[in-house]
């Protein structure tokens, strides 16, 4: 079974460092993007902004989503408008999943069938629900 690269491995389960992992998995719909992402849930306890998407994992330590986010969205965010996103208007949430080790992160992918080597930080793999 294949496991998370090392180095984001480590920057999430032993020194807690990064907010979320993500890596962009193959959309259905071509007016989405399709992310799957991984928070640490320390990092987002007093997030309103994100509020809707996280709260089904506030009582846990990672929260798993596979989220699609409008591509009309996000062609506005790279344009360098500031724009707040709508949650309910701009996303899709199409799996959510609290959990507490990593063990059960590996469980989470195999039934997805997301490989989890691919994860990386959120800025290499342009997630924009940080």
């Amino acid at each position: 079974m294949k496991k998370l690269d090392e180095r984001i491995r480590y920057g999430v389960f032993v020194y807690n460092k990064y907010n979320v992992i993500a890596q962009e998995v193959e959309s259905k719909n071509t007016a989405f993007r399709r992310w799957a992402a991984m928070y640490i849930m320390e990092h987002h306890k007093h997030r309103k902004d994100l509020h809707k998407l996280l709260e089904r994992g506030m009582e846990h330590k990672y929260f798993m989503v596979v989220v699609d986010v409008s591509v009309d969205f996000l062609i506005s965010y790279d344009s360098g408008y500031d724009v707040e996103i709508d949650i309910a208007k701009e996303t899709h949430l199409i799996y959510y999943r609290g959990f507490d080790t990593e063990e059960i992160l590996y469980q989470i992918c195999e039934e997805l069938n997301i490989n989890p080597d691919k994860f990386n930080t959120s800025w290499n793999v342009n997630y924009i629900l940080e």
